[in-house]
């Protein structure tokens, strides 16, 4: 696992679906945790069968961002000649790296601020013996499994270039194909894809045959924290899912305080990482007539605190009230319970 130690940055989004856990059991058949130092040339794989990769020059190792270590791969212009090989890291052609007729999950954490580009494929288009490939067309992952019998994709509903970490899950079963993000369920498609089994290696941050004039490489700019494929029986079909609601862990006035600093913030500090703060879901009102107060609302997420700054310079010996409603959601689109408490200024 990764270095943590930073909150998530945010994202604005409008999906909430249902899904089932998967057993936490299920142990990856490779698991990238690109946490290498600056300056590596080998990608680690500690799976279960493990395939270590070549890193290409152009690839920055030990970059940290927010709560993470891994690669940078730099922006580069798309369909514009030469192509660039060193910009990916490739996995040399393995069994295990193919999904074959079964089961298979691919799981990565990335970020970025572009909108397109491919975050990792095993194949190209006219590969013989199909192709896994997540790609993100206008910011917005898509993924699809192409094999003997069809091709069967599902795309997110929309783009995630926020530059904010996101984590991805595509699963693949024998009828279906479904797409996580963030750990919400949203979407699912029906199709059979059949058996998919190519020489071709994995690579991340784009296609490893392609000139750039008559095949573009679809070269991806941002960071990958990691990547995880899991080849086999799922167990449930998705990764398992958050389901317990942010809360508020500490306030600022506490309730009930008296004597408050009249020109102060207001802060709510929440139990963990969550998006949806603002002015229309942190509010502050005259306690004794319901008057709201103009006020500006932002939200930090390195401490995760939503910070209320009063246009005005609020009146002496006056009773306040809070109110924070459930459009405050954690990454797993959970919402707040409405939460409210009171503080009385200072005469």
């Amino acid at each position: 696992m990764l270095m943590r130690t930073l909150a998530i940055g945010m994202v604005s989004l409008a999906w909430v679906a249902s899904t089932a856990p998967a057993d936490a059991t299920v142990s990856p058949t490779h698991d990238y945790e690109m946490n290498e130092p600056a300056g590596a040339s080998v990608m680690v794989d500690s799976g279960s069968t493990p395939v270590n990769g070549t890193v290409g020059s152009e690839v920055i190792t030990g970059v940290t961002y927010g709560d993470a270590t891994g690669y940078r791969f730099p922006r580069l212009k798309p369909n514009t000649p030469p192509a660039h090989p060193e910009h990916l890291v490739s996995v040399p052609d393995d069994p295990s790296l193919d999904p074959g007729a079964g089961d298979y999950s691919v799981e990565i954490r990335y970020r970025t601020t572009n909108s397109f580009g491919n975050l990792i494929q095993k194949g190209q288009a006219t590969t013989r013996g199909g192709q896994i490939k997540i790609q993100l067309p206008k910011g917005r992952p898509s993924c699809y499994y192409k094999g003997s019998s069809g091709r069967v994709g599902i795309g997110a509903p929309s783009s995630l270039a926020d530059g904010a970490w996101h984590t991805l899950v595509c699963t693949r079963t024998s009828t279906a194909v479904d797409l996580y993000v963030d750990g919400v369920h949203v979407g699912h498609k029906n199709g059979v894809s059949g058996t998919i089994d190519n020489t071709f290696p994995m690579t991340i941050g784009g296609k490893p045959q392609c000139d750039q004039v008559k095949v573009t490489c679809d070269y991806f700019g941002g960071d990958v924290d990691y990547v995880r494929l899991t080849k086999g029986p799922l167990d449930g079909g998705g990764p398992a899912v958050d389901t317990t609601p942010p809360s508020v862990s500490a306030t600022s006035p506490s309730a009930d305080a008296l004597d408050t600093r009249r020109g102060g913030n207001v802060t709510a500090t929440f139990s963990e990482p969550v998006r949806g703060v603002s002015a229309s879901t942190m509010t502050l009102r005259r306690a004794s007539t319901g008057e709201p107060v103009s006020a500006a609302v932002t939200y930090d997420a390195g401490s995760r605190t939503a910070i209320l700054d009063p246009d005005v310079f609020l009146p002496g010996g006056t009773r306040f009230t809070v109110s924070l409603t459930p459009g405050v959601t954690d990454m797993s689109g959970n919402h707040l319970a409405a939460t409210s408490w009171s503080f009385t200024t200072t005469r």
